[in-house]
């Protein structure tokens, strides 16, 4: 009986502290969002289960997102080496053997260059953070 009733003590309602405001200001797009969906209490009657499946379809829906951004990199990336290669072959075929290679130095350096594209939107979200 006496455990019960130290159970019963233990089992109280509790509620979350309210973020800081520095904090918050910090927050940037989809963050933001989802705390005034969470303030306006969006979330407050789901299910477990519910809630689950909302965030898999969050989840799914940042994916998708990311996966379309960074497709045309690979894409672009996938023609040049299939260009350095078809040219590398062509170079070979029809060059004397003493001639320099070239095509691979051009190569690496393209694919350098369409790298540098989403490392530079990353310094660009580093920065907005800050």
């Amino acid at each position: 009986m006496l455990v019960l009733a130290l159970v019963r003590l233990l089992v109280i309602p509790a509620a979350a502290e309210p973020l800081p405001e520095n904090l918050t200001d910090a927050l940037g797009g989809e963050a933001e969002e989802l705390l005034d969906e969470l303030d306006a209490g969006e979330y407050d009657s789901l299910t477990l289960s519910e809630g689950l499946a909302q965030l898999g379809q969050r989840v799914g829906e940042l994916f998708l997102s990311l996966f379309r951004d960074n497709i045309s990199g690979a894409v672009m990336l996938l023609i040049v080496v299939v260009l350095c290669g078809l040219t590398g072959e062509l170079h070979t075929a029809g060059a004397p053997d003493g001639s320099p290679q070239f095509v691979p130095m051009a190569g690496a350096l393209v694919i350098t260059l369409i790298a540098l594209g989403p490392v530079r939107s990353l310094i660009g979200v580093g920065i907005d953070a800050m």
